[in-house]
């Protein structure tokens, strides 16, 4: 036990509830992999109670046709970080936001404009190894 407390910073909603969605088929995973946050089986994300997201990137509005997107998207880039999936299925990902915005009643642009700016911008948070570093405080 100690008296310093660990966090991770650059977070700013978070899931009050468990979420169980289906993946697109190109994203299904052969296996089961569970860790404290997230799980994924064959097509199955569940992101769990307590699970936190930035929620949308870049110069964006928080909109609800984007929340849904991008705790998702939040979750397939730490999936590829932690190498469950590998680097190559980023653009799996970005095209499974774009498909959820528009699913979730984003116009059509709107939701063009949100995967133009995944692929540009996106890379590196999808980096294995590249997972928001524990800070200590005091």
């Amino acid at each position: 036990m100690t008296d310093e407390i660990y966090y991770r910073s650059g977070y700013k909603y978070q899931i009050t509830r468990d979420y169980y969605g289906i993946l697109n088929q190109e994203l299904e995973y052969k296996g089961v992999f569970e860790d404290d946050f997230l799980i994924v089986s064959g097509r199955d994300l569940i992101i769990k109670k307590h699970y936190a997201s930035d929620g949308p990137s870049g110069p964006t509005i928080d909109t609800k046709t984007f929340m849904r997107g991008a705790f998702r998207h939040d979750a397939g880039y730490q999936l590829t970080r932690l190498g469950v999936y590998p680097e190559s299925s980023r653009k799996l990902w970005d095209e499974q936001l774009r498909q959820d915005c528009k699913n979730d009643g984003m116009m059509n642009a709107r939701a063009q404009w949100v995967y133009a700016g995944v692929r540009i911008g996106g890379g590196s948070s999808a980096r294995t190894g590249s997972e928001k570093p524990e800070q200590v405080a005091p």
